[in-house]
C-alpha cells in the first residue's frame, strides 16, 4: 500500500484508527492537512470531551437508538449553541494561535443568532450484519435544511456490469 498518495494513506491512518473505536487527532490532522493549525494533543483531549457528551445524555446531544429488523439505528438530536460553547469554552487549547482562537469566537459570536435558529441531525445505521448501511448529517437553519444523506447495500458482493458500448469502442480501437 506504500504506493499510495502520502494523503491517502493518512486518511488509512486515521480509519485504521477511527474503526478500532480510537480518535487519533494527529492522523486526521495530517489527513486534512491542519497539522500548522491545531493541537493534537489538545484535539485528543477535547475529542474525549465531546464524545461523553454526545453520549445522549447531555444537554449537547439527545440520542434515540430504534432497532427495526436486526438493524440499529443511532438518532442524534445536537443542539448547535452548545456545540460552539463547547469548542468555545473547551477547545481553545487546540488551536496554535490565538489569533485564530479570538476569530473562531468572533465569527461565533456575529453568527450566534442563527446558531441558536439552527437543528443540527445526525444518523446511522448498522444492519444486522455489522455494516454501516445509512448515514446522515443534516442542519436546518432558518427552516432551510443542508443534508448529507448516504446509503450503502451489497456487503460481501460484487458484479461487474461493462456496458455493451465499451466493447464496441474497444473493437473500433483495436483494443479488443
Amino acid at each position: 500500500m506504500r504506493d499510495c498518495s502520502e494523503k491517502v494513506l493518512n486518511f488509512f491512518d486515521f480509519n485504521t484508527d477511527y474503526r478500532a473505536g480510537r480518535f487519533d487527532g494527529a492522523s486526521f490532522l495530517r489527513f486534512t492537512e491542519l497539522t500548522s493549525r491545531y493541537s493534537s494533543d489538545e484535539l485528543n483531549s477535547f475529542m474525549k470531551t465531546f464524545k461523553s457528551r454526545m453520549d445522549g445524555n447531555s444537554s449537547l446531544a439527545e440520542l434515540k437508538v430504534i432497532t427495526e429488523n436486526g438493524s440499529k439505528t443511532y438518532e442524534f438530536e445536537i443542539d448547535v449553541n452548545q456545540f460552539f460553547d463547547l469548542v468555545r469554552d473547551k477547545g481553545a487549547s487546540i488551536f496554535f494561535s490565538s489569533i485564530d482562537y479570538d476569530t473562531f469566537c468572533l465569527l461565533y459570536e456575529q453568527n450566534k443568532k442563527s446558531v441558536w435558529r439552527s437543528k443540527c441531525h445526525f444518523s446511522y445505521t448498522i444492519n444486522k450484519a455489522g455494516w454501516l448501511s445509512a448515514m446522515t448529517f443534516s442542519m436546518t437553519v432558518d427552516g432551510d435544511e443542508y443534508a448529507l444523506r448516504c446509503t450503502m447495500d451489497g456487503f460481501g458482493e460484487t458484479s461487474v456490469t461493462i456496458p455493451e458500448a465499451f466493447f464496441d469502442a474497444a473493437a473500433e480501437d483495436g483494443l479488443y
